[in-house]
């Protein structure tokens, strides 16, 4: 597998005809995004039985991790998300993330992600650092789940800005995949 030098960073609006009501607009967003590189083959079966592709960066297909930490309805809490970008299949217009698995630190938000809405959230500790070496971990009651940081050596973060994101989320389906399930994310901070 070659690693591209030029990952891209998820399209950060997508266009469309239809007037999007957001049901959650969470506020004062931090965050730190990893954007990584992963077998293209492996993605393309896993997300055909969900009625979608990879999008394709070079010869691979990209993975988006993704902790932040926000406001919503007055609860403060971060979660760290796994996702592929995807999108439908013959429309690039589409490309999105598909959630994978994520975790929050609110037990109700979980409870309230997997239940209400059948999705792969679970209760976890999620810390991170949008400070060099940026960093990101997750930890639940059987220990750590994921580690990750930058090396020490003085480099610089691709952005570090306040922005605006508006991209479709893929959701794993609850039957067959004609049953697609998304959710338009808005994220300000």
């Amino acid at each position: 597998m070659t690693l591209p030098t030029d990952l891209e960073s998820p399209s950060p609006v997508l266009r469309t005809n239809v007037d999007i009501r957001y049901v959650a607009e969470p506020k004062h967003v931090r965050e730190v995004s990893l954007i990584g590189a992963s077998d293209f083959g492996f993605w393309s079966d896993y997300l055909r039985a969900d009625g979608l592709e990879p999008v394709r960066c070079g010869d691979v297909a990209q993975v988006v991790v993704v902790a932040a930490e926000m406001v919503y309805l007055g609860v403060r809490f971060a979660e760290v998300s796994f996702s592929v970008r995807a999108s439908l299949p013959q429309d690039s217009s589409s490309a999105g993330l598909r959630l994978i698995h994520a975790f929050t630190s609110s037990r109700v938000f979980a409870w309230c992600e997997r239940t209400l809405f059948a999705t792969p959230y679970f209760h976890g500790e999620c810390q991170f650092s949008v400070h060099s070496p940026a960093s990101i971990r997750v930890k639940t009651r059987g220990g750590d789940v994921v580690g990750a940081e930058m090396s020490a050596q003085q480099r610089l973060a691709l952005r570090a800005r306040d922005e605006h994101l508006e991209l479709p989320v893929f959701l794993p389906p609850r039957g067959a995949a004609s049953d697609q399930r998304l959710f338009f994310a808005r994220v300000r901070g």
